[in-house]
């Protein structure tokens, strides 16, 4: 396959999904199906930790000995 490729979609699963002509989307297979979502945007670091509190906080999880060149 080239860069692009073209689906057919009829324009009421385009609006429930909220995909329009030229808007990215992911795909994958599925149980041998092709599964076709809107494409989430960039996820940002900052985003994420703006949703770390005191409260969902956690301490350190022990994973053993380092290996390698751990510090």
């Amino acid at each position: 396959m080239g860069k692009q490729l073209r689906a057919a979609n009829s324009r009421r699963h385009g609006e429930t999904l909220n995909v329009t002509e030229g808007s990215k989307v992911d795909l994958s297979v599925e149980g041998g199906a092709l599964i076709v979502r809107p494409a989430r945007g960039r996820i940002r670091l900052a985003d994420l930790l703006a949703d770390v509190s005191q409260d969902n906080l956690h301490s350190e999880t022990p994973t053993g000995k380092a290996v390698g060149n751990e510090i």
